[in-house]
């Protein structure tokens, strides 16, 4: 289920549509270390918003563009790349971060120039040095599974929860499945969760 059904879903349940705002951040200082990049100063984290203003509209504040789901495609913050993106690529002098849908989630991860990363692998670490790495060179780094937002967040801050204990069960739950892709959900702040490379948080408007 995605965004806009796990919407729609919150909507008949809540008996009216009620807006919310995702905050999609990037810590793109972890991704610079990791992946050998050298990170232009005072870039280490960028925040992106998105607005959810129906069902089935999400509109993003700092481009003002409208799509029916999360999409993020931006440029990592680093030193230039003198390499041959290939014939057809629209990749730029610099890798490109996305977060977007996929299978029962959204992936998220960095693409790059197939040929520079045959040689520039070998200087990073051994994790990060045999990470797969797709045709388009696009290398995944993560998976948020969907349900967590909006659904989850939205039943904890409306009290759909008969007591504390029953709301600390479905919790527990996701945290255990959210910690399988490495994020951390607290008990404390449940519509903000944390992993290497990115912070996303879920706000009423």
């Amino acid at each position: 289920m995605n965004l806009r059904e796990g919407t729609r879903r919150l909507a008949l349940r809540l008996g009216a549509f009620q807006p919310y705002r995702l905050v999609v951040g990037v810590v793109f200082s972890a991704i610079c270390e990791d992946f050998g990049l050298s990170l232009i100063e005072d870039a280490g984290f960028e925040n992106y918003r998105f607005t959810a203003i129906s069902a089935s509209l999400f509109a993003r504040s700092d481009d003002r563009e409208y799509s029916s789901d999360i999409y993020l495609s931006v440029d990592v913050p680093c030193a230039v790349i003198d390499w041959n993106p290939g014939f057809g690529s629209i990749l730029g002098n610099r890798p490109r971060f996305f977060f977007h849908r996929a299978r029962a989630g959204y992936q998220f991860g960095i693409e790059v120039a197939l040929e520079w990363w045959s040689q520039h692998r070998q200087q990073l670490s051994e994790t990060v040095r045999n990470l797969p790495v797709n045709p388009d060179g696009t290398i995944v780094l993560g998976f948020l599974p969907d349900d967590y937002f909006p659904v989850h967040v939205w039943l904890s801050q409306n009290v759909f929860f008969s007591s504390w204990e029953s709301w600390q069960k479905v919790h527990q739950r996701w945290q255990a499945k959210l910690a399988k892709y490495g994020w951390f959900a607290s008990e404390d702040r449940p519509e903000y969760i944390t992993h290497r490379y990115m912070g996303i948080s879920q706000y009423k408007i």
